[in-house]
């Protein structure tokens, strides 16, 4: 084959979980790269992290087999900042592959069977040439383009993931909790429902500089400094969500606990260097009474509700946001009814519902 010359010189990386098809697109590709095979995604992803030398990398998408498949990985490097090109590959030949491909970063798609099972010489030669075309393209903008895709899937205040971004995420990691119960794998998973508390009073009384700086920006930074393994996703206004993989209901207490407390010191420290330190009677408030002081104080707090993902497939977004977002609720009017200076931290338990009126503070559980 004469596609390309010099392309010995340029390792590519194919993952599949099929070794008869990684054996076969490994001998076709032979002849114009240094090829490395893996056949299992956390591998794959060690392997990149110690060499980060591959012309470009090459993926299946699905891999049934494995727990772990080509979106996942994907995904995985594009967290990473991985600046090595990806083409994905799938042989059902279905146009929403493509679609998701290059939604979850991937830089290119191309047919397996083109890779695998080519018609002809110059059919293989054709697909490695356009690969290599599309690559030398796009490698100068890359970084370019990882800006743009950053933008659409971020909330350019908080800079933590948006709504249409968690919406991806939920649906993917329920479905691989649903796959590895099917395997009869352990899995566990918990999302945090977060709220921040009197955010419209804030609004109303000490500007949107204040929520903006003080509120927003101050949760999102605790948010983004958590676990590495976490997500965090501002969903709408005041509300938060902090999807927390391999983590259960105890574990995803002490990441709430964590947040709230950073975010706290967070708020106070920022609200007595932009207003001063104020007295019982208001000392230079703004607003030229307690009711100064009491908005300050109290607004910005959080409720956060906790919901763990349970031990079946048949596991819906809609119940488990369900779950959280009954929590939060639960959280929002004890917080009222205890001290409203204080975050309120509730796990979900059966009965729990947005009316805390309709709540029993000690449920039997179902």
């Amino acid at each position: 084959m004469s596609v390309l010359k010099n392309n010995l010189e340029k390792r590519i990386l194919v993952v599949d979980d099929d070794l008869n098809d990684l054996k076969l697109i490994s001998e076709n590709l032979s002849d114009e790269y240094d090829v490395s095979i893996i056949n299992k995604v956390p591998n794959a992803l060690k392997l990149i992290e110690n060499d980060i030398r591959f012309h470009y990398i090459l993926t299946d998408l699905l891999m049934p087999k494995e727990e772990y498949n080509g979106r996942d990985l994907i995904r995985s490097l594009k967290a990473k900042d991985c600046q090595i090109p990806i083409i994905a590959m799938s042989g059902l030949g279905r146009r929403e592959d493509s679609a998701r491909a290059i939604l979850d970063g991937a830089n290119y798609f191309v047919e397996k069977d083109k890779l695998k099972a080519p018609q002809s010489k110059e059919e293989l030669s054709s697909t490695i040439e356009e690969i290599e075309i599309y690559v030398k393209r796009h490698k100068d903008n890359i970084i370019e383009n990882e800006k743009l895709r950053a933008q659409a899937f971020h909330d350019h205040i908080t800079q933590l993931y948006n709504k249409y971004k968690f919406e991806i995420d939920i649906k993917d990691e329920i479905a691989r909790h649903s796959r590895r119960i099917r395997q009869n794998k352990e899995s566990v998973f918990s999302i945090l429902y977060i709220d921040i508390n009197d955010m419209k009073l804030a609004n109303d009384n000490l500007g949107h500089e204040y929520t903006d700086q003080n509120l927003l920006k101050n949760l999102g930074e605790v948010i983004r400094h958590r676990r590495k393994i976490d997500s965090g996703y501002r969903t709408g206004g005041d509300e938060f969500i902090v999807i927390l993989p391999d983590t259960d209901e105890a574990g995803a207490t002490v990441v709430a606990n964590s947040i709230a407390n950073s975010y706290d010191n967070l708020r106070k420290k920022f609200t007595y260097e932009r207003y001063g330190k104020l007295d019982d009677k208001g000392k230079n408030g703004e607003i030229g009474d307690n009711s100064f002081v009491t908005i300050r104080d109290n607004a910005g707090t959080l409720s956060i509700g906790i919901a763990q993902a349970p031990l079946r497939d048949s596991l819906t977004r809609e119940t488990l946001l369900s779950w959280g977002e009954n929590a939060m609720y639960t959280a929002k009017e004890q917080a009222k009814k205890k001290d409203p200076r204080k975050s309120v931290i509730l796990i979900y338990l059966p009965g729990m519902t947005k009316s805390s009126q309709e709540f029993n503070e000690n449920p039997k559980k179902e």
